[in-house]
């Protein structure tokens, strides 16, 4: 953000207009007694320009100062508020002149709208800078505040995945293969046990016989008795 950008934007204009603290820290702003306004010829003084520099400003961007709180005042208005401070201020220091019927008065907000919108004073430059620093202040605030809840993010990921590597892990269940039982159909019970089961049925015998003898001694016979009978019937 520029001091120029200011001027120039007014969506940023905007976002500041709040900001009139930043009026007690640049100068002596006087404003009506026991009012929150000030008349265009405070504004010119605080500020240090001609009148004629408000006007400008006040013709060109009068909606924004309408939003601001700009309220005008007719002739008994005038005159009530002139017999209210006739005896309090120099009206004619403060544009309330005897000539004067119809008067504009303006709020906070206002006056730190012209101070973001006069281009040539040194008053209105300072402003603009002091706004500048609180923006980026409250930008370094923000930006302070993001990163540590990023930190915490971080930690609380951390923390959890910490967590889960500490637990223990899972035993493996062991599967085991259930001993081989031929049921016979007719009767639900496994054949050849007869209520002993200890008992083996015959194909379970044969499985065994087969299983401990080496495998030259089942296989090889009945490639010798093949041969035999190729032999035989070549004859």
């Amino acid at each position: 953000m520029t001091k120029y950008e200011i001027i120039e934007n007014p969506k940023l204009r905007e976002e500041l207009a709040s900001r009139i603290e930043v009026l007690d820290k640049i100068g002596n702003l006087l404003i009506l007694p026991g009012k929150e306004y000030a008349t265009a010829q405070q504004i010119a003084n605080f500020y240090e320009v001609p009148l004629s520099h408000l006007n400008v400003i006040y013709f060109q961007f009068y909606q924004e100062l309408l939003t601001d709180g700009l309220i005008n005042l007719k002739s008994q208005e005038v005159k009530k508020m002139k017999a209210e401070l006739q005896h309090v201020v120099a009206l004619e220091e403060i544009g309330l002149g005897k000539s004067v019927s119809n008067v504009n008065l303006y709020s906070k907000r206002a006056i730190l709208r012209f101070g973001m919108l006069l281009r040539d004073s040194g008053v209105a430059k300072e402003v603009r800078t002091q706004l500048m620093k609180i923006e980026e202040k409250a930008s370094d605030v923000i930006k302070a505040a993001d990163i540590t809840e990023e930190v915490k993010i971080q930690m609380a990921i951390g923390k959890a995945a910490s967590i889960q590597r500490s637990k223990p892990e899972k035993e493996q269940p062991v599967y085991t293969c259930a001993p081989l039982e031929i049921t016979d159909p007719k009767k639900g019970t496994p054949r050849g046990r007869k209520g002993d089961p200890t008992r083996k049925s015959p194909l379970e015998k044969l499985f065994t016989i087969f299983y401990r003898l080496p495998v030259s001694e089942f296989i090889f016979p009945f490639v010798s008795n093949t041969r035999k009978d190729k032999r035989r019937n070549e004859k």
